[in-house]
């Protein structure tokens, strides 16, 4: 994975941070409701986190909930 810039971190980073496997699934559902790749799936997650301001281990057990959806 590449990094989102020079002067923020790497999705692996972000990964190895948030390594639960809620992040890791909520990747997994957002990669089946968009067709997407698990790189472009894990930006969507981490983008919606920052966006709304919330913690990314929260979106994610959102997105597994269903309470957050992505198309």
């Amino acid at each position: 994975m590449q990094p989102r810039s020079s002067s923020g971190p790497s999705l692996t980073w972000i990964v190895a941070f948030h390594g639960d496997s809620e992040v890791h699934q909520a990747t997994g559902v957002i990669i089946a409701q968009t067709h997407t790749d698990p790189d472009q799936a894990l930006q969507r997650l981490v983008d919606y986190a920052e966006s709304t301001g919330q913690p990314l281990d929260a979106v994610a057990a959102d997105v597994i909930a269903r309470r957050t959806t992505f198309s």
